[in-house]
């Protein structure tokens, strides 16, 4: 049983809010529990010259410095540079 007295395969309820940031061409906030996630998503015409034809995708993964205990730094930790590679 977990702390909140959820099972261990027992999701969170969650809700997403799609449109969330209207300067993107596609956004939502999901919510569950506690945890707030925007995702965000933007079109640039141009791929890599030796990606013919295809799609490129790229990522970028930040967490604010209150999200963990103990306060992290705003640089990116080991797990956004392991993202964004």
């Amino acid at each position: 049983m977990r702390a909140d007295g959820r099972r261990p395969e027992e999701l969170r309820e969650y809700t997403i809010t799609p449109g969330f940031i209207g300067q993107a061409l596609g956004s939502a906030l999901i919510t569950a529990g506690a945890t707030r996630v925007i995702c965000t998503a933007n079109l640039e015409p141009q791929t890599p010259k030796w990606l013919k034809s295809g799609g490129w995708v790229t990522a970028e993964y930040a967490m604010l410095p209150g999200a963990t205990r103990p306060r992290g730094r705003r640089d990116p930790g080991g797990r956004g540079k392991e993202i964004q590679r």
